[in-house]
């Protein structure tokens, strides 16, 4: 982490991120449970960027909510959107949750998705096998002009190596190649949490993702303004970035 972060993050050190890492995935359970327990309990949160999202949807196209797998945002910024008067269908892996047994999937991971699916109009879920009916459902909804999302993974048919403050990080294209197909609005959200204790879900300015010449190049270009991005709330909040997304240092510095 202090490798691929380098001299950016100042507000820890790199011995303090991997305790405060972990705290942070221990108060993510502590919130769901904190929801199971109070129905009404909110945190204090904030969407910036609704504007991009309503001028998007007005289009007709369709939006995609490309959402950066930070720690505390998986339920956070489905309640923002929710609180903010958004309707969103959520694309998951059978795995999210907790586990990908038969138990888990069972019994383990309905106990994340029972709270998170209060807050979404939708959950559409990818199965073992990566099945393409779930893909389907979620893009009929897209085809609709509707609003859907996707958090930013490595799994997927094709996968891209970019460029990561002073690493690399890989990234699935699935949600810019849907966008693309259904000529949808593609839009980065970015959910942390400052030091003041409000969640702030960042929506970014619309991605680049219609090049219809020259399409994979289209691709990487997307996600390298996408990685662009994110590289910004990595490095200030390195203790809420999901380390466990494929994030490493460039071949050449392995053995460094």
């Amino acid at each position: 982490m202090a490798a691929v972060v380098g001299g950016r993050g100042d507000a820890l050190s790199a011995t303090e991120w991997p305790s405060a890492y972990i705290a942070s995935r221990l108060e993510k359970e502590l919130m769901l449970f904190r929801c199971y327990w109070s129905g009404t309990w909110r945190p204090e949160m904030r969407l910036t960027g609704a504007e991009h999202v309503s001028s998007a949807l007005r289009t007709g196209r369709g939006v995609v909510l490309w959402v950066a797998p930070f720690v505390l945002s998986d339920l956070v910024t489905k309640m923002t959107f929710q609180q903010s008067g958004f309707d969103v269908t959520h694309l998951s892996r059978f795995s999210h949750g907790y586990s990908d047994t038969k138990f888990g999937v069972a019994v383990l991971n309905p106990i994340h998705t029972r709270i998170e699916d209060r807050y979404l109009a939708e959950r559409v879920v990818m199965g073992p096998e990566g099945s393409a009916a779930g893909l389907r459902a979620w893009s009929r909804q897209l085809a609709r002009g509707k609003l859907v999302s996707i958090a930013l993974g490595h799994r997927g048919r094709r996968v891209h190596t970019i460029p990561f403050l002073d690493g690399q990080i890989t990234v699935a294209d699935g949600a810019v190649k849907q966008a693309r197909r259904a000529g949808a609005v593609l839009l980065p959200v970015f959910t942390v949490r400052e030091a003041s204790g409000c969640f702030d879900t960042h929506v970014g300015a619309p991605l680049p993702a219609n090049d219809i010449e020259a399409p994979e190049a289209d691709t990487v270009k997307t996600i390298a303004a996408y990685v662009a991005l994110l590289e910004g709330y990595a490095s200030s909040h390195p203790e809420q970035w999901c380390w466990h997304i494929k994030v490493s240092l460039p071949p050449k510095k392995q053995n460094t």
